[in-house]
């Protein structure tokens, strides 16, 4: 009798192609795992990238230097606008205010601080603050601040901190202990450098054409030319307006540079959720520093239009309503001439 049954070769190999399969199989849902484990983290890293590009462009792009406010002086009569003969009126003597209040100037409208090669401080006066639930009118002007801070839980790894306030006196900013909020976390590396905007007038060229040519008649004199303004840019690590208000102030002659940076460049890079690799980010902010306050022009005064003629009314006659002036006038449409009628 013969029997039926598997011999030992064909079960190891059969042993062989099913081990086989199975790793292929765990193989290919381990990649699978870590290629959406990758996803996620680029997900995440781009999202925390595009919500830092986001505020602080929101942020820096209305950074703002204050305008003093100057009382103009009482007028007073000049020499020339005093009457012929007149006598010369007294001049009041001046008396010290006593109620007057001094105004205390605001420092650090933008300032930024470097701790080795990051971001050590960055705070600055800006007209872009969060959007308020409550009705605050006045508020125009708020300070912003950035700093960053370690994790205690994960060494190396850092969260940028922001903080907002109405307060633009950097002590009071600083004693009021402002509230501070984490914007991103997982920073790696984060680092500023700014571009300074630095402009120079230049003497026109005296040496044109002031000499004519033999035998022709002399060259008129030049009209008085205007400065031409030279424009160059300087990068440095770190800004202080009070520093730079200074050094201009010594310096009265010479380029002159300005107070708020004509562009902020970030860049830095972000751990992943397993911290074993990083993506680097680097995006640039332009400030808006070259605004000037000039007069609107006035508009275009309205045509004056005259009132229609209307003809006066006989006794006894009474003004037609606007109904009855409307009706008229679809009396005299239907008055005028026709148009002919099909089949006529």
């Amino acid at each position: 009798m013969k029997r039926v049954g598997f011999t030992i070769i064909e079960l190891l190999i059969a042993t062989s192609i099913a081990g086989m399969m199975s790793v292929v199989l765990f193989m290919t849902l381990f990649q699978v795992n870590t290629g959406v484990r990758i996803t996620d983290d680029m997900v995440t890293v781009e999202s925390d990238i595009s919500q830092v590009q986001y505020q602080l462009e929101r942020d820096l792009s209305g950074a703002t230097t204050l305008i003093e406010d100057v009382k103009p002086e009482d007028k007073k009569p000049t020499p020339a606008q005093a009457q012929p003969g007149a006598p010369k009126p007294a001049e009041p003597k001046e008396e010290p205010a006593k109620d007057e209040k001094k105004v205390k100037k605001i420092e650090k409208v933008f300032y930024s601080t470097r701790d080795g090669d990051r971001l050590g401080t960055l705070t600055f006066i800006t007209n872009n603050p969060l959007p308020k639930f409550i009705d605050e009118k006045d508020i125009r002007l708020v300070r912003m601040a950035y700093r960053l801070q370690e994790d205690k839980n994960r060494r190396g790894t850092f969260a940028l901190m922001r903080q907002e306030s109405t307060s633009l006196d950097y002590e009071k900013f600083s004693s009021q202990n402002v509230r501070a909020y984490a914007l991103v976390d997982g920073i790696k590396d984060f680092s500023v450098k700014f571009l300074a905007k630095i402009e120079e007038e230049q003497e026109p060229d005296k040496n044109g054409d002031a000499t004519a040519a033999p035998g022709q008649p002399a060259a008129p004199k030049p009209t008085q030319a205007k400065k031409e303004k030279k424009v160059s840019y300087k990068e440095v690590g770190s800004w202080d307006t009070d520093a730079l208000a200074k050094e201009q102030k010594d310096k009265k002659k010479g380029p002159q540079q300005k107070p708020i940076p004509a562009r902020v460049d970030i860049q830095g890079s972000f751990w992943d959720i397993t911290k074993k690799r990083s993506t680097p980010f680097h995006f640039k902010i332009a400030i808006i520093t070259d605004t000037e306050l000039k007069p609107r022009p006035k508009p275009p005064a309205p045509p004056k239009t005259t009132p229609p003629k209307t003809t006066p009314l006989s006794p006894g006659q009474q003004q037609p309503t606007p109904l009855q002036q409307i009706f008229g006038r679809m009396g005299q449409r239907q008055s005028g001439p026709q148009p002919p009628q099909l089949g006529q």
